[in-house]
């Protein structure tokens, strides 16, 4: 579910971003599964923008609670991403709820600030997808017996399950 986390919460705050493929593996060596998308564009990003990024990096972790009560240490990279996201927005791009300030260390306060913005994001991705669980199943059951799903197949999974 954790690919498929990150793929539906994609596809509903980025409606115009494709998404080439939705795999899985069987293996387990290295990534058991994988998301690719073309991107969310290039360009100035608002404050909005940065934080629909964090929450498709948070989707992962967001539905594996969901599905299976809590979360594994597969979403490392994504925390990662999400966490130097949300510290840039503060450090770099004067996003802070403090006001237009760049930050150069680390403070405890920044450090708040980036867990609530973390924590808020997580929060809105636990929302989306619960919000759409017919879909996941539905892209579970058909990503389990194919191993991959193109775009053109999630949207539609996604529209036929009343999204």
């Amino acid at each position: 579910m954790h690919e498929l986390g990150h793929a539906v919460v994609c596809k509903i705050l980025f409606p115009n971003t494709p998404i080439e493929r939705i795999t899985i593996s069987a293996e387990g060596n290295g990534a058991l599964g994988y998301v690719s998308h073309k991107g969310y564009g290039l360009g100035n990003k608002t404050a909005s923008d940065l934080k629909k990024q964090i929450c498709v990096s948070m989707a992962g972790i967001a539905a594996e609670e969901l599905f299976l009560g809590e979360y594994g240490n597969g979403g490392t990279s994504d925390l990662e991403n999400a966490t130097e996201i949300a510290w840039a927005m503060i450090s770099r791009y004067g996003m802070s709820s403090t006001g237009f300030t760049v930050v150069k260390e680390r403070t405890e306060k920044s450090k708040q600030e980036i867990d609530e913005i973390l924590r808020n994001c997580f929060e809105d991705a636990k929302h989306i997808i619960s919000g759409n669980v017919k879909a996941l199943e539905k892209a579970r059951d058909v990503l389990l017996a194919q191993k991959s799903i193109s775009d053109g197949e999630f949207t539609k999974i996604l529209e036929s399950s009343g999204t």
